[in-house]
């Protein structure tokens, strides 16, 4: 899309036999920002993947423990960051799962925390940006996760002994948010308002992927797939550490539950009990009437809360009680999650695939051999994961041209472009003509610099009818009314958040 002039990207023009899909305005965005100049500067696609990952989890660990300076000594805050690296769940995310949204919504968090805890302290209007920047990346790297942590930034902040008092804390992380929403609009508009002009199915049904407890407690690790009942072929334990920092918080709370001391342990075991129901099967109920349960597909996806929970526990169980803190209980804790976790961080086989096996597989012509017209490895891939336009159905082979004629008009292509087509037509009668991409709200096209009604066919194909005569065609896929507001507010608050930036860092300075 960068590439063919298209920014921000929302229509992948390659998949579904090259008629398209909205998929770039649905999917997380963050990642592929990052790796695009990885890629453009010559690094492979596989390689430019490793790095995003490697990297997702080096920044994590460098965000818990900058968190953790804030909270307490550079012991606590390197055990903090220990026991971040080393969680079954982000093993999981990386090797097993090598989910890059993920990944990256994991990394930003504590980074969301440190500061939204820094705004609270000492409120400023640099520092209620640099939060709402901080939760503005997390909403790009990852929506679903962005809506696990939301919860969890207000229980945590409310909860902590700051400096602000609660009126002033919820007020500043509100006016955070706003300040996020807006630098995300072009993203989440569209996300959001534009979600009726797409199919909604998922080869996945979330009742088949509720984790049994004895799961959480220990499952044999493994790199295959989340299936039905308890025989997953990937692991869903929380971890030995996580699970000894969850019995010290109760004994720490059974004297003296709501102190001021253990509120932040009582809101994160507040939490890690709602997380614990609402991974059971015995909360369908709630996921029958959630509207995205299907977007969500795998209740178990709310194990990566636990990566951003187990430090912060620590962070507070070691501020409270002394031998926590302990060098020989660091030691302990951190060599535990080291011995117990590293071994996973290793992949399940190792392949020495090159970019060709990817493109071939995805898409259906950019890489071809031995005379192919379609990639053969394309044709047994399902893109179930890649949604349609409502009235769409996925075709079985490529257009046989751009451009289709019902009765004879003669086309001549000037440009074919992912984004733009350019013919001169001559049309012997009326004739109805058939575009080959699916419609959805932004293709226009225009004849004779006219706009003309477009409809969908029944395959879902954009169409339109022409009149008889010599024409000049122009098809353009171009902003809708909601992209357009969205693309609108975002650079506004964008340019904006530049301007303040450097306005209060160069007052600071002077």
């Amino acid at each position: 899309s960068f590439n063919n002039g298209q920014f921000p990207p929302r229509w992948a023009s390659d998949v579904h036999f090259g008629y398209g899909s909205p998929l770039l305005s649905f999917n997380y965005q963050l990642p592929y920002y990052l790796g695009y100049p990885l890629y453009k500067i010559g690094f492979g696609l596989v390689h430019t993947f490793k790095l995003l990952m490697a990297s997702s989890v080096l920044l994590g660990a460098l965000g818990v423990y900058l968190l953790g300076l804030s909270l307490g000594t550079p012991l606590i805050a390197l055990t903090g960051s220990v026991i971040y690296t080393y969680l079954p769940y982000h093993a999981l995310d990386v090797f097993v799962r090598g989910t890059l949204g993920e990944s990256w919504a994991i990394a930003i968090f504590p980074f969301v925390i440190l500061s939204l805890t820094r705004a609270i302290k000492k409120p400023s209007t640099l520092r209620i940006i640099w939060a709402g920047v901080s939760l503005a990346l997390l909403i790009l790297a990852h929506q679903i996760a962005f809506m696990f942590a939301l919860p969890v930034v207000f229980a945590l902040l409310l909860s902590m002994s700051l400096e602000s008092d609660l009126k002033n804390r919820l007020f500043t992380i509100i006016k955070s948010l706003f300040w996020a929403l807006g630098l995300s609009a072009f993203y989440l508009l569209p996300l959001f308002l534009e979600r009726g002009f797409i199919q909604h199915s998922s080869p996945f049904n979330f009742y088949d992927h509720f984790p049994f407890i004895k799961q959480l407690i220990y499952s044999k690790w493994g790199y295959g797939a989340s299936v039905i009942g308890p025989y997953d072929g990937l692991s869903f334990q929380l971890g030995f550490v996580f699970l000894f920092l969850v019995l010290v918080s109760l004994i720490a709370l059974v004297k003296s539950p709501f102190s001021k001391q253990n509120r932040p342990i009582l809101s994160l075991v507040g939490i890690i009990v709602t997380l614990l129901y609402l991974m059971n099967i015995r909360s369908s109920w709630l996921w029958e009437t959630f509207f995205l349960s299907q977007t969500i597909q795998f209740p178990w996806r709310l194990l990566m809360v636990t990566v951003w929970i187990a430090p912060n526990l620590y962070y507070f169980l070691a501020t409270r009680f002394l031998f926590m803190a302990s060098f020989k209980m660091s030691l302990i804790i951190s060599a535990v999650s080291l011995f117990t976790v590293l071994p996973m961080y290793r992949p399940g086989e190792l392949a020495d695939h090159t970019d060709s096996y990817f493109l071939r597989r995805f898409l259906p012509k950019i890489i071809l051999v031995n005379g192919e017209t379609i990639s053969k490895d394309y044709l047994f891939h399902t893109e179930d994961y890649v949604p349609l336009p409502v009235g769409a159905t996925r075709p079985t082979k490529l257009p046989p041209n751009r451009m289709e004629s019902e009765n004879g008009t003669i086309i001549k292509e000037l440009s074919s472009k992912p984004y733009q087509y350019l013919a001169k037509l001559n049309t012997p009668t009326e004739d109805k003509l058939t575009f080959q991409a699916f419609y959805y709200p932004g293709w226009k096209v225009l004849l004779d610099q006219q706009p003309v009604k477009i409809t969908p066919n029944q395959m879902g194909f954009v169409s339109f009818t022409v009149p008889k005569g010599d024409h000049k065609l122009q098809i353009l896929f171009t902003k809708s009314p909601i992209r357009f507001l969205g693309d609108i507010i975002s650079l506004v608050i964008f340019l904006l958040t530049v301007q303040l930036i450097i306005y209060h860092s160069y007052k600071k300075h002077v």
